[in-house]
């Protein structure tokens, strides 16, 4: 079965992937597809794979500089209240804060976070193609499909096509 809607900008339909990915529809089920957005894919791979490790790197770089911070804060705040503020103890427990709460953030952002659909986008030449794009579910699991559409309920596509 196949769950086809049409919209008009790749802003819309980045925001049906991400509302399909929120009521738990597989990536693997989800195709982005359009007569324009083919002309936007990246043809070299050395392009593409630039643009690919430009994403993760941002992800990555993100998560840990949220998770650095965080573990800081925590460990002052721990060391502070164990040890005393400015203790030798309370900077120990800086550091390990930041050391593993860093690391928990790396691990959060580039595996438990970051959807699938944002990577697959950063293989786009174009953020934002003119024309029609066409957001595609096809499964054979009946809950996939229900999931879809009420994922795609509120959406606003311009056209809605069930196949089987």
């Amino acid at each position: 079965m196949r769950y086809v809607v049409t919209f008009r900008s790749m802003k819309d339909a980045r925001k049906a992937i991400a509302a399909l990915e929120r009521h738990g529809v597989r990536a693997s089920s989800i195709t982005l597809a359009g007569e324009e957005l083919e002309a936007t894919r990246l043809s070299g791979t050395g392009r593409r794979d630039e643009r690919l490790l430009r994403f993760g790197t941002r992800t990555m770089g993100t998560g840990i500089a949220l998770g650095t911070v965080a573990g800081g804060v925590v460990g002052a705040a721990v060391g502070g209240l164990l040890y005393g503020w400015l203790s030798v103890g309370m900077w120990a427990c800086v550091g390990v804060g930041v050391v593993i709460v860093g690391v928990l953030g790396f691990f959060s952002a580039t595996i438990g976070v970051t959807p699938q659909s944002e990577a697959g986008m950063a293989a786009l030449e174009s953020d934002d193609p003119e024309g029609d794009v066409t957001v595609e579910v096809g499964t054979t699991d009946d809950d996939e499909i229900a999931a879809a559409e009420r994922a795609l309920d509120s959406a606003s596509p311009e056209q809605v096509d069930r196949r089987e």
